[in-house]
C-alpha cells in the first residue's frame, strides 16, 4: 500500500515543480506573454492548432484550408500540432484557453517517471526506493530534454517507455485481452502524437509477440493473429481519421538519410554536460562535437552521467556472472531475445547508413531511391530511434543495481546515480528554460494589437519554401500570428515542404479591389533585395515593417510608415555625409569618435541633425558594423515619435522614412538602440552599429 501511494504521488509532485522551474506553470494559459510570438517550430505547431480550431469541421477533421489556402488542403499530422490533443481542445472549447504544447509537457512530466515506474515493475523491481529513484533518473533523461527545446509532441517518451514496459510483461506473463488493449491503445495514441514514436512502439509489439509464440509454440498463435489484426486495423484507421494520406509536403526521399543520425559513441560521449563543463551559451553548449552538421541535436543520445554509472554497474556485475560460470538459459533467450533484436535493430537504424565514429565516418551506403526512398526520407531523423533503447539501458541499470545485497550499497548506487545525473542536467535545463522566454520581435508589436489585423487572410511574397534564414523564420512566425488572429496564409510551414512555384503572383503587385480584405506581405531586405521590390512600386497601399512591405486596405490606421520607393539615382543624387573622417556636424550625442572605417554610436540613445529641402525625407544609413554583442534593435524618432523599427544583424542599408516639422530648422533624429552593449576588453563603449555614411533624400509632398 505504501508503494501505491506514496511513490507515485512523490514523483508526481517533484514533477510540477520541475516543470515549473524549467517552462513554469503560468505558459498553461494560451494568453501567456510567451505564446504571442512563439518561436521556431513552435509557431509552426500553433498556427496548425489555430488553424483546426477556428475553423468548421471536416474530414478528416485534421484537414485545414487555413495553413496553404484552398488549392492545398493540410493536415496538421505534418505540423506537429499534437492532432488528438488539438481535436479535443476544438470539440471542447479550450482551445484558446489552454495552451495545447504547455499542456502536452505537463502531461510528459507527469508521465515520465510514473512510466518509468511501470517499466521497472516489469523488470521485475519491487523496492520503494528503486521504484521512485529509477523514476527521477527518467525525469532527467537527456534525450527528452532536448526535445523541449522546441519539438513538444516528441516529448512524449512516456509512450516509448510505456510500450518497453508492455513488451517486457508480455514476454514474462503472457498475452491477455488487457495486453492487446493496452498496446493498441498505446499505438493509436502515438499515431496521432508523433508518427516517429510509432516505430519503437511496433518494435516493441514484435517483440513481445514473437517472445510469446517462441516460448508458447502453437498455443499462442491464434492470441498473435488476433493482437495483429486489432492493432493493425486500429493503427490503418487512426492514419485514415488523422489525413495521414493527405497532402504534406516531400519527404526529402533517401538522400535525406545519414545526416540526423546518431553518433556510434554518442550515447556515452558528454553532449550539454555539466558533469564535463559543456555550459549553455545563449544558442547551444560548449565544448560539444558534432561530426556531421546534423548530430547536435537531431541525433542526441547522451545518456546522462547517472545513466551511465548504472550501466557500467550492470555491465560489471553480468561480467562477474559470465566469471562465476553464469550463464544466460534458453528460456532466458527465448523470452527476452526478441526484444534484445529489436532494440538492436532500433539502435542501426539510428546509426544510419552513413556511421560516424566520433568525428571519423566510417563508410556510406547507398540510400534507398523512388518511392522507398520517399517512404525512408520520412523518417529522416532516424537518429531519434535510439530513444528507446536508452531507456532500456536505464531500467536493466535500476534492475541489477537493486539485486545488489545489501541495502546501503544499493540505495547508495542509486542516490549517486540520481544526484549525478540531476546535477549533468542542470545546464541543459538553463538552456531549455531560455526557449520560453519571450523572444525580439521579428515584426513590429502593432501587427499582434491592431484591429486592422484581425481576422484577415494573408498572402506571403515569396512563399516559405523560396526564402531561407531569417526570413523563412519570419514568415513562419508571421503565419503563426495570422492563425492566431483568426486569420488565414498562404504560407503555413509544415515539416515537409511544398513543392511551389517561386515567382511573384501578378495579383499581389496591384491594389487591393474594394472589399478585398487580403494583406500582401512581402518579406525580405528592401535595401539589398530591390528587384523584389520593384514590383510592388505600382501599389499605392503599401506600408514599410521591419521585415519588408505589408500592403493591403485599412493599414493606414496601424501607424506604419506608408512604402516611397525611392529610386537608386535619387539616392546617388543625395549629398553623402561621411563619418569615416572628420566627425560631421550632424553627429549629437550617443556616437564615438570617427575611426578609419566609420563610427560607432556608443550609447543606448544616438542624436543627428539633419537638414533637409523637405521636411518628409528618406534616411539612408549604410552599416558597416554590428555590435559583436547580437543583433541590435533600431528605433528612429522624431520629437518622440517612432519612425521605423528594425532589427540589424549585419550590414547593409538601413533606410527610414522621416515626417519632420514644416519649419527651417533641422531636424533632430533620435536613434534609440536598447541593445547597445560593451564588446569586452575593457572598452567603456555601448557598441550598436557602424555607420561610415548618412544620406538625405528629399521626398517633396
Amino acid at each position: 500500500m505504501k508503494y501505491r501511494f506514496w511513490g507515485p504521488l512523490l514523483l508526481a509532485v517533484f514533477a510540477v515543480v520541475l516543470f515549473q522551474i524549467v517552462m513554469g506553470l503560468p505558459l498553461l494559459a494560451a494568453s501567456a506573454p510567451y505564446w504571442l510570438e512563439p518561436k521556431g517550430d513552435m509557431a509552426t505547431m500553433m498556427a496548425g492548432h489555430y488553424a483546426i480550431i477556428d475553423h468548421p469541421w471536416r474530414f478528416p477533421p485534421t484537414e485545414t484550408l487555413a495553413l496553404r489556402g484552398a488549392a492545398t488542403p493540410t493536415t496538421i499530422v505534418y505540423t506537429d500540432s499534437l492532432p488528438w490533443l488539438t481535436l479535443a481542445m476544438k470539440a471542447t472549447g479550450l482551445g484558446r484557453v489552454v495552451n495545447p504544447l504547455a499542456l502536452f509537457l505537463l502531461i510528459a512530466y507527469l508521465a515520465q517517471p510514473l512510466a518509468m515506474i511501470a517499466l521497472l515493475r516489469a523488470c521485475g523491481v519491487q523496492r520503494t526506493s528503486s521504484l521512485v529513484l529509477g523514476g527521477l533518473i527518467a525525469l532527467f533523461y537527456p534525450a527528452w530534454f532536448v526535445r523541449q527545446f522546441g519539438h513538444i509532441a516528441l516529448a512524449g517518451h512516456f509512450l516509448l517507455i510505456l510500450s518497453l514496459a508492455w513488451s517486457l510483461q508480455v514476454a514474462r506473463v503472457g498475452l491477455s485481452a488487457r495486453r492487446m488493449v493496452e498496446i493498441t491503445v498505446l499505438g493509436v495514441f502515438a499515431m496521432g502524437t508523433h508518427a516517429y514514436h510509432v516505430v519503437p512502439i511496433t518494435a516493441c509489439l514484435g517483440a513481445g509477440l514473437t517472445s510469446r509464440l517462441l516460448q508458447d509454440r502453437g498455443a499462442a498463435v491464434r492470441n498473435v493473429v488476433i493482437q495483429l489484426v486489432v492493432y493493425g486495423a486500429s493503427m490503418g484507421l487512426a492514419a485514415w481519421v488523422l489525413g495521414y494520406g493527405a497532402q504534406g509536403g516531400q519527404s526529402g526521399g533517401g538522400g535525406a538519410l545519414g545526416l540526423y543520425s546518431m553518433n556510434i559513441l554518442g550515447p556515452i560521449l558528454p553532449q550539454a554536460s555539466a558533469l564535463f563543463g559543456q555550459t549553455w551559451n545563449g544558442q547551444w553548449f560548449t565544448g560539444t562535437f558534432d561530426a556531421n552538421g546534423g548530430q547536435t541535436f537531431e541525433g542526441y543520445a547522451y545518456l546522462g552521467a547517472g545513466v551511465l554509472l548504472l550501466v557500467l554497474v550492470a555491465v560489471a556485475q553480468g561480467l562477474l556472472d559470465l566469471r562465476r560460470g553464469g550463464r544466460p538459459s534458453n528460456a532466458f533467450w527465448l523470452r527476452y531475445g526478441p526484444l534484445f533484436v529489436a532494440a538492436l535493430a532500433l539502435t542501426l537504424w539510428a546509426i544510419g547508413p552513413k556511421p560516424y565514429l566520433g568525428m571519423t565516418m566510417l563508410f556510406d551506403l547507398p540510400r534507398p531511391t523512388g518511392k522507398f526512398g520517399d517512404l525512408a526520407g520520412l523518417f529522416r531523423a532516424h537518429g531519434r530511434f535510439f530513444w528507446i533503447v536508452g531507456y532500456g539501458l536505464l531500467a536493466w541499470g535500476v534492475t541489477r543495481v537493486d539485486k545488489l545485497e545489501g541495502d546501503r550499497v544499493r540505495l547508495g548506487l542509486l542516490l549517486l546515480a540520481t544526484a549525478l545525473q540531476v546535477f549533468d542536467m542542470t545546464q541543459m535545463i538553463r538552456g531549455v528554460r531560455t526557449s520560453y522566454e519571450p523572444v525580439t520581435s521579428v515584426y513590429d508589436p502593432v501587427l499582434r494589437t491592431d484591429p486592422a489585423f484581425e481576422g484577415r487572410p494573408w498572402r506571403f511574397q515569396p512563399l516559405v519554401e523560396c526564402v531561407g534564414g531569417e526570413d523563412g523564420w519570419a514568415i513562419v512566425q508571421m503565419s503563426g500570428m495570422a492563425l492566431r488572429r483568426h486569420g488565414v496564409s498562404n504560407s503555413g510551414p509544415t515539416a515537409r515542404p511544398f513543392q511551389v512555384a517561386c515567382q511573384i503572383e501578378p495579383a499581389a503587385t496591384i491594389d487591393a479591389a474594394p472589399g478585398d480584405p487580403t494583406i500582401t506581405a512581402v518579406i525580405g531586405d528592401r535595401a539589398k533585395e530591390t528587384a523584389l521590390f520593384d514590383r510592388f512600386k505600382g501599389r499605392s497601399d503599401c506600408y514599410v515593417f521591419m521585415r519588408g512591405l505589408l500592403c493591403g486596405r485599412g493599414l493606414s490606421q496601424a501607424g506604419l510608415s506608408p512604402y516611397l520607393p525611392i529610386p537608386a539615382e535619387a539616392i546617388a543624387a543625395a549629398p553623402a555625409i561621411r563619418l569615416d573622417g572628420v566627425r560631421p556636424s550632424a553627429l549629437g550625442e550617443g556616437w564615438a569618435l570617427p575611426e578609419p572605417r566609420g563610427t560607432w554610436t556608443s550609447a543606448k540613445v544616438a542624436w543627428l541633425t539633419l537638414d533637409s529641402k523637405t521636411p518628409d525625407f528618406m534616411l539612408v544609413m549604410n552599416l558597416v558594423s554590428v555590435s559583436p554583442t547580437g543583433p541590435q534593435r533600431v528605433e528612429i524618432l522624431v520629437n518622440g515619435r517612432s519612425m521605423s523599427r528594425i532589427t540589424v544583424r549585419e550590414p547593409g542599408v538601413l533606410t527610414a522614412r522621416i515626417e519632420g516639422e514644416r519649419s527651417a530648422k533641422p531636424t533632430r533624429v533620435e536613434l534609440r538602440l536598447p541593445d547597445a552593449a560593451r564588446p569586452g576588453g575593457g572598452d567603456p563603449r555601448l557598441l550598436g552599429i557602424g555607420v561610415d555614411e548618412i544620406r538625405v533624400v528629399p521626398l517633396g509632398n
